[in-house]
């Protein structure tokens, strides 16, 4: 560290200035802590043609990770090239995703494939790895409960894996518990220790739908948790929100205290030159934000203390 010193008004001022590596860290931090919103990654359910940004004019798939910023992330192609489907269909889109620390990417498919590699079916309601792996057969993930009847295959919508013990994840289709002597339904929140997480109605229990149905479920499309006490997700069917007062729609990112996080024109809005250029909803399959680099923002705490004048 060194100093600068200067005078204004008859008072000496000394500046310290951080090394250049230590002060882009801080500006950096500066700026993502303060200035700009959490990127989001993100899936849609129907693919688009971008008409702004880096992409503009290009086809995005359904089966892409994208990301707030405007951006493709990853293409379906990119998450699935350490496996061996046969045959090699153009997309086998995203549902669920969740980003590990070691960098390694977990997500689920639409459609299931042959993979010669593997010698295996690989199936809609598996847990992928992009290193080529099968990390819990969807048999696997519901191991703990008692489903009845017992097809191939219920489906994995949302994923989130809040240690490396447990998962937590979204079916596709209602079955009945025999353990648990009770639907476990499409828009539950389950873990794979065999318990039943939130309900469908507990997500939304903040929320005001109307008309509410019956037997409420909306469904449970993405996952994620900001903070071990706060979900982040969204559904499968669009309603009426009477305190809001406007519609929440299945493309929304909602959080379930009882808010619209991002719309679905705000996710998408780098890809179309703004919000209000969004004219439809594209659904929301799966989530995940990146996290702010907690270390790097200490180091701009204690950069903003450093870099306050002192007075003489």
């Amino acid at each position: 560290m060194f100093t600068i010193q200067g005078k204004s008004k008859g008072r000496q001022r000394r500046l310290a200035i951080l090394p250049p590596v230590l002060f882009a860290a801080v500006a950096f931090s500066v700026t993502t802590a303060v200035g700009q919103q959490p990127i989001i990654y993100f899936s849609t359910e129907e693919s688009f043609v971008a008409t702004s940004g880096p992409h503009a004019g290009q086809v995005i798939s359904h089966g892409d990770l994208l990301s707030s910023a405007g951006q493709v992330v990853a293409t379906n192609a990119y998450l699935i090239r350490n496996f061996g489907p046969m045959p090699p269909p153009p997309d086998f889109g995203l549902d669920g995703v969740h980003l590990r620390a070691s960098k390694e990417t977990l997500f689920s498919i639409e459609e299931r494939f042959w993979d010669e590699s593997l010698a295996t079916w690989v199936s809609h309601g598996d847990l992928l790895s992009d290193n080529g792996s099968i990390v819990q057969t969807n048999h696997q993930l519901l191991r703990n409960f008692g489903p009845m009847p017992t097809p191939d295959d219920y489906g994995l919508d949302a994923i989130y894996e809040p240690s490396n013990r447990e998962v937590e994840f979204s079916i596709e289709q209602t079955f009945w518990d025999e353990s648990l002597s009770i639907y476990v339904g499409h828009g539950d929140l389950l873990s794979d220790t065999g318990v039943i997480v939130k309900t469908n109605p507990q997500l939304l229990q903040n929320f005001n739908p109307m008309p509410s149905p019956e037997t409420p479920d909306y469904g449970l499309d993405a996952l994620h948790r900001p903070t071990p006490d706060d979900i982040w997700f969204s559904i499968e069917q669009t309603f009426w929100d009477e305190l809001l007062g406007t519609w929440v729609s299945h493309g929304d990112l909602l959080s379930d205290s009882g808010t619209i996080v991002k719309t679905n024109a705000e996710l998408l809005a780098g890809f179309f030159g703004g919000a209000d250029n969004v004219t439809r909803d594209y659904g929301l399959d799966a989530v995940w934000v990146v996290p702010e680099p907690a270390t790097m923002t200490l180091l701009a705490i204690g950069g903003l203390v450093t870099l306050i004048r002192r007075r003489r």
